[in-house]
C-alpha cells in the first residue's frame, strides 16, 4: 500500500512538471490558482470521500443486523432519493444565500450526521440508519452541485472539457481515497477493538477472528455455542466501536472542508471566455 502512494506522488510530480513545460498543456495548473477551481474541486473531492462512509454502514446492516447484500443495498437506497433531493434544491439555495454558505453548510450537516453514527449501536433500530443515510445523501447534494458549478465558471468556454474532467477526476479521486483511507481505519480499529475478547481463542482462530467481522462471524458459525455467540457479539461491539472512530475522523475532515469553503470559495466567479483559455477568475465578493 505504502509503495502505491509512494508511486502515485512520484507520478503525480512528473503529471505536474510535464503540465508545467508543455506549450499546450492538457490542465493548464494556473487554473488551481483560482479559489473557484481549488477550493470547488476540494468540496467534490470531499463529499465523494464520505463514500467510505456508506460503505461502513453497509457492513454495519450486514454483520450488526444479519442482513443480506440485497437487504442491505435496499436499506442504503435513501441515499439516491437524499442525493438527488439535495442536488435538485442547491442550485436555488446558492442563488440566494451564495455558494460559500452552501458548499458549508452541505459539509456542517455530513459532519453531523457522521457523528450521530457515535450513538449507534449493534441494536440500533434499522429505520433509524435508513434516517442517516438519507441526511447524509441530501447533505452531499448540497455539496456536490455547487462546487461543480463552481469548478465550471471558472474555466473558459475553450476550457469547458477541462473543467468537465476535472470535475470527474476528484469525483473517482476522493471516492477511491475515502474507501481506501476509512476503510483502512476501520479494519485497523476493528482490530485493535476485539483483540481482548479473543486472547481466549487459539492463536490461528484469533487471528482469524482478528482481520475482519466477516471472518469473525464465520468463525462463530463455526464454533457454535456459547464461544460462537461470545465471539459474534463482540465481533459486532467492536466493529461498530471502530465506525464510530472512523465517522468522528470523517466528520473532522467534513468540518475543515466546510470552513474552507466558507473562507476561500468566491460567491460567484467571472471569467475570460478567450481561445487561450488561462486568465484567472475574477472572484465577486461573498
Amino acid at each position: 500500500m505504502l509503495g502505491s502512494f509512494g508511486a502515485f506522488v512520484v507520478l503525480g510530480a512528473l503529471f505536474a512538471w510535464r503540465e508545467l513545460t508543455a506549450a499546450n498543456p492538457m490542465l493548464p495548473l494556473d487554473f488551481f490558482r483560482k479559489p473557484s477551481f481549488s477550493v470547488g474541486s476540494v468540496g467534490i473531492g470531499l463529499v465523494f470521500a464520505m463514500m467510505g462512509a456508506s460503505f461502513a454502514m453497509t457492513q454495519y446492516l450486514q454483520f450488526a443486523h444479519g442482513m443480506d447484500a440485497l437487504e442491505s443495498g435496499a436499506a442504503m437506497l435513501p441515499m439516491a432519493l437524499g442525493v438527488a433531493m439535495g442536488a435538485g434544491g442547491s442550485a436555488t439555495l446558492a442563488a440566494k444565500l451564495g455558494t460559500p454558505r452552501v458548499v458549508s453548510t452541505g459539509l456542517t450537516l455530513v459532519a453531523a450526521v457522521l457523528l450521530s453514527c457515535v450513538l449507534w449501536t449493534p441494536g440500533t433500530a434499522v429505520w433509524i440508519v435508513g434516517v442517516a443515510v438519507f441526511a447524509l445523501s441530501w447533505a452531499m447534494g448540497l455539496v456536490m452541485a455547487p462546487s461543480t458549478e463552481s469548478v465550471m465558471n471558472s474555466v473558459p468556454e475553450a476550457k469547458a472539457g477541462v473543467g468537465s474532467a476535472m470535475n470527474d477526476v476528484v469525483r473517482e479521486l476522493g471516492g477511491t481515497l475515502g474507501v481506501a483511507v476509512l476503510g483502512s481505519i476501520l479494519t485497523s480499529g476493528y482490530g485493535s477493538a476485539i483483540d481482548d475478547d479473543v486472547t481466549s481463542l487459539p492463536a490461528s482462530a484469533a487471528t482469524t477472528a482478528t482481520d475482519s467481522v466477516g471472518a469473525a462471524h464465520e468463525l462463530a458459525a463455526q464454533l457454535g455455542g456459547p464461544v460462537g455467540q461470545r465471539l459474534l457479539e463482540a465481533s459486532n461491539a467492536a466493529f461498530v466501536d471502530s465506525m464510530a472512530t472512523t465517522a468522528t475522523l470523517a466528520a473532522a475532515a467534513a468540518v475543515v472542508g466546510a470552513v474552507i469553503a466558507l473562507v476561500l470559495l468566491p460567491a460567484r466567479s467571472k471569467t475570460e471566455r478567450s481561445p487561450s483559455g488561462i486568465e484567472a477568475a475574477e472572484p465577486a465578493a461573498a
